[in-house]
């Protein structure tokens, strides 16, 4: 067909296999841990991006991939080899927490960020709990159970002391996971009105507490995002960590966790508009530009987040955090962009109103996580901290 862009005879944009154009990494990182968790995750992840269609329905929920990656060990990775899991994440696990995160973005967004926000409460659950707290955390997540970081002092979510002990007061709003998640690591105030990180039990209060009528979103459908009720849960002061120092910084930090997932996105996009070319495209002489186009987004994307990783895997003093966040905040305006970039060149190639559901699911999931992330105020404040702490922006990755 003379003027329809076609890539050779066999080559696939498929970023699981060794022989594609977009590779999520040269090969996964020679680690025991990478070892023991890489040969689970195939069957795991097709299997997850065979049922995200679906789970393209207002209120949808993972819970079979959710439960799949429990039993391959994937709730229990990020903890600490001491208390059974494989440390994802210490900072010498960065590039291979990368690697997990794009394979399971590329699987499903929905998914994906599920997950990154299990990996983001356990990393400060680990940072700020104590060796107790962490030990029953850890088996929590060997037996299935998924953690989310929930902030709720923008929402004022508070601790009230009765006769009977410690309660929460207070909705969280945009709690992802609500109603499924059982283990959130909730920011609130202490009776003294001192920010404090709480991990209540959720066991018993699931889904008459949640609220999903106020996602109105066209993607990301089955994180399950809305509001949930905290009134009344009962907190034990085993369920009380970190403190207004830590509470700052877990909201303040800039967490490249999830543009990893979203670059997994990207490439997942691509793929599935290569597989489709042709399909109801129109003759243009000009689709081989724009799918090199989104080619160089896709793979900015990728350089940007095994970037960040790397950096991520060297200690750092005060100077140097503030370095990291103003080079992960950039990854993550990066990552946006190239989202943007593909969307768009996604559209002019015409496949996503070609017939292709696929390609139009990951398409709306790619625009809502696209449009939950606030670009310019994110690039600003990373420009701000290497203006004003490296001196010179070639420093900003020293």
């Amino acid at each position: 067909m003379t003027g329809v862009f076609q890539f050779p005879a066999g080559t696939m944009l498929n970023s699981s296999t060794a022989a594609g154009l977009l590779p999520l990494s040269v090969s996964p990182p020679d680690t025991d841990a990478a070892q023991r968790l890489f040969p689970s995750l195939p069957p795991v992840l097709e299997r997850a991006a065979r049922r995200a269609g679906d789970l393209d329905w207002p209120g949808a929920f993972p819970v079979d991939d959710v439960a799949a990656c429990a039993a391959v060990g994937l709730l229990a990775a990020p903890f600490p080899v001491t208390v059974g899991g494989l440390g994802l994440v210490e900072a010498t696990s960065a590039p291979l927490l990368a690697d997990i995160l794009r394979r399971i973005g590329h699987a499903s967004l929905p998914l994906g960020r599920l997950y990154a926000g299990h990996v983001a409460a356990v990393g400060l659950l680990v940072r700020h709990g104590s060796p107790s707290q962490i030990e029953a955390a850890a088996a929590d997540a060997r037996a299935g159970r998924l953690f989310a970081l929930w902030d709720g002092l923008e929402d004022g979510v508070t601790l009230e002391r009765h006769a009977n002990g410690l309660r929460l007061v207070g909705r969280v709003a945009g709690a992802a996971g609500a109603g499924f998640v059982v283990r959130p690591l909730v920011l609130a105030r202490d009776t003294e009105g001192a920010p404090v990180m709480v991990l209540p039990r959720l066991d018993m209060f699931m889904a008459s507490r949640a609220d999903l009528d106020g996602w109105r979103a066209q993607g990301l459908r089955a994180c399950a995002v809305g509001g949930f009720d905290l009134k009344g849960i009962a907190v034990e002061c085993g369920d009380l960590m970190g403190g207004p120092a830590a509470c700052a910084r877990a909201r303040q930090a800039v967490d490249w966790r999830f543009a990893a997932v979203a670059a997994g996105g990207i490439a997942r996009l691509l793929d599935e508009l290569q597989q489709g070319r042709g399909a109801g495209v129109a003759d243009d002489a000009r689709l081989p530009l724009r799918f090199g186009e989104a080619l160089l987004a896709a793979e900015t994307a990728r350089l940007w987040v095994e970037a960040t990783a790397d950096l991520a895997r060297h200690p750092r003093h005060s100077r140097q955090t503030a370095r990291f966040d103003a080079y992960a905040g950039l990854a993550r305006s990066a990552v946006h962009k190239a989202g943007a970039e593909t969307l768009a060149l996604a559209h002019r190639i015409g496949r996503l109103s070609a017939g292709s559901e696929t390609a139009e699911r990951i398409a709306r999931d790619l625009a809502t996580w696209l449009a939950l992330e606030d670009d310019e105020a994110n690039l600003a404040a990373a420009a701000a901290l290497t203006l004003a702490r490296s001196g010179r922006v070639s420093r900003v990755r020293e």
